[in-house]
């Protein structure tokens, strides 16, 4: 059973602490097989960030995935196939900048890199993604830009209407700290996919979700 209910309104789950995972950004073997195994231990938010991929690549890469799963994705790139898609949400970035001409049944989320950023989202982004929070597992040499302290002193006074997400360093070992600064969720990519990369063997996969899950559960 998802650990996130699944709903046409996302901002009826807003109150739930998230665990967001992000596509690896080149292709991987077992990649979709991994990707539906994850679908079935209870992964709610996958963002497909593949900027590489064309519009048809990325039509065929969804089409791989279960229509039942379809609910649970959030496109980075070429939004037009939310709709055809019936997806859960779109990502605005420098390549598809926000814009108000959204349906109001997707899930709308962007990205920050300081406080200032989170402070001035539009009021209809459910959740941002801040980074780098802890040093990037994924990208060498991508390095926390916020300390503990300011972290904690941010979350005491924040009252956006947007939830902020711990991006960048996150495994099983930073959840609790994560939890403890504020943050309303935390998004993986390094510590999910690397497994698969280096031995493509999916049950590890599996079982690193399952003990980043229990964290968030403690």
């Amino acid at each position: 059973m998802p650990h996130d209910i699944l709903c046409s309104s996302p901002l009826l789950t807003q109150h739930m602490f998230k665990f967001i995972i992000l596509s690896y950004p080149n292709a991987i073997p077992k990649e979709h097989e991994c990707l539906i195994a994850l679908f079935e231990a209870g992964l709610t938010h996958f963002h497909i960030r593949k900027q590489t991929l064309s519009e048809a690549e990325l039509r065929t890469y969804i089409q791989r995935i279960p229509s039942s799963f379809h609910n649970r994705l959030i496109l980075h790139h070429h939004h037009q196939l939310a709709q055809e898609f019936a997806v859960k949400g779109i990502h605005f970035n420098r390549w598809n900048p926000y814009t108000t001409n959204t349906s109001e049944n997707l899930l709308l989320t962007q990205a920050s890199h300081s406080f200032d950023d989170i402070r001035n989202l539009a009021t209809n982004i459910h959740y941002s993604f801040l980074s780098p929070i802890f040093d990037s597992i994924s990208k060498k040499k991508y390095y926390s830009q916020f300390s503990v302290p300011d972290l904690k002193d941010f979350f005491h006074t924040y009252q956006g209407n947007s939830q902020v997400i711990a991006l960048g360093g996150i495994d099983e070992r930073k959840v609790q700290l994560a939890k403890e600064i504020g943050f309303h969720g935390i998004a993986v990519l390094g510590c999910i996919w690397e497994p698969l990369v280096e031995t493509q063997n999916i049950a590890t996969v599996i079982r690193k979700y399952h003990t980043i899950q229990r964290e968030i559960d403690a």
